[in-house]
């Protein structure tokens, strides 16, 4: 059996054709347009050395309706990644359900979300606010299990997204 090489190699990420195209597709099924989202990911375990720790795949969604998309990028949320450099909720968490209120969306989430921790948990709370507050009308993410609070409202502007020391303080 060969081995597998998992070096992450940033150069030839750099070098790879943007997969990611704004604007509206065509829905295969009725011909209507779709608008594109980001589904962002954690970069699996195996594969982080000092690149990117979040990456968007893509998502088209035919209804521009937000109860719909919010659903359509809940259910992304809960299925494999398609990039196999990318994982799902990690530890099997799940969202179980969600409700809108205002400009909050508030998600139900299963035990294997309590059971997140430190860099873990951060990533897979980054990945919800900037996945599901790209939704017209959501301005933050807050995360239950079992009615309790675990996770207060956040919004990408809440978000760290690069390290100050070592970029020098420039994004």
């Amino acid at each position: 059996m060969e081995a597998i090489d998992r070096t992450y190699h940033f150069k030839k990420t750099l070098e790879k054709k943007e997969r990611f195209v704004g604007g509206h597709r065509l829905c295969a099924g009725c011909g209507a347009e779709a608008d594109e989202y980001a589904v962002w990911r954690a970069v699996d375990e195996g594969y982080r050395s000092g690149g990117a720790l979040l990456r968007p795949e893509a998502l088209s969604v035919a209804s521009q309706e937000p109860q719909a998309v919010i659903s359509a990028l809940v259910g992304a949320l809960n299925s494999p990644a398609a990039d196999a450099e990318l994982q799902a909720l990690p530890y099997d968490a799940r969202i179980l359900s969600w409700r809108l209120d205002g400009s909050l969306l508030t998600l139900q989430a299963d035990e294997g979300y309590a059971a997140l921790a430190g860099v873990e948990k951060t990533l897979c709370d980054g990945c919800l606010a900037l996945t599901l507050c790209a939704v017209d009308g959501v301005s933050s993410v807050a995360v239950e299990v079992a009615g309790e609070p675990v996770t207060p409202p956040l919004s990408p502007e809440d978000l760290l997204l690069y390290d100050a020391a070592s970029t020098g303080g420039t994004q």
